[in-house]
C-alpha cells in the first residue's frame, strides 16, 4: 500500500505502467452530499427529481447511505492509499427551514470532520472556491431556492 503521508512519494502501479507522484501530492476522492448521503428530500436537487426533471426518472433516495456510513468510506479510501478526500455539506440538513438549525445534523457533520482528521493528512476547510484542492461545499436548503418549475 502506498504511504499516506504527504512527505512521501505515492507510487501508483497499473497493469502496464508505474507513475511516481511528487512528494506532497494529494491523491484523493470527493463526495457530493445529495448524491451520497441519502434520505434528504429538502433541497433543490430532490425537488428537481420529484418534478420529473431527471430523464431516467431516478432519484437519489437512500443513495449509498453515506450519512450513516461515512467513516467506512474513510477507511476504504485510506486503505487504497489515498491521502485526501473532498467533502460536501448538505445545507438543508443543518438548516432544514429558514433560521431553524438541526443540532443533530451539525453534530453529525462535526463527527464526519473529526473522522476525516483521523484518516487523512489534509485538514477540512470551508471555502467557496473550487480551485482549492480540499474543501467542503454547501447546497442551500429548499427554503432558499427557486422552485424547480420557475
Amino acid at each position: 500500500m502506498p504511504p499516506t503521508s504527504p512527505d512521501h512519494d505515492l507510487r501508483l502501479t497499473g497493469l502496464h505502467a508505474q507513475v511516481k507522484l511528487p512528494p506532497g501530492f494529494l491523491w484523493g476522492v470527493s463526495t457530493a452530499a445529495h448524491q451520497v448521503e441519502g434520505g434528504n428530500d429538502n433541497n433543490q436537487w430532490a425537488a428537481w427529481e420529484a418534478a420529473g426533471r431527471v430523464k431516467s426518472q431516478h432519484s437519489c433516495g437512500n443513495a449509498c447511505d453515506w450519512w450513516e456510513r461515512a467513516e467506512c468510506d474513510f477507511d476504504l479510501a485510506r486503505d487504497l492509499g489515498l491521502n485526501s478526500m473532498r467533502l460536501s455539506v448538505e445545507w438543508s440538513r443543518i438548516e432544514p427551514r429558514q433560521n431553524v438549525w438541526d443540532k443533530a445534523a451539525i453534530q453529525r457533520y462535526r463527527s464526519v470532520a473529526y473522522g476525516h482528521l483521523l484518516h487523512f493528512t489534509t485538514l477540512p476547510t470551508l471555502t467557496g472556491s473550487s480551485t482549492k484542492v480540499h474543501f467542503l461545499t454547501l447546497t442551500p436548503p429548499d427554503c432558499l431556492s427557486v422552485s424547480p418549475g420557475a
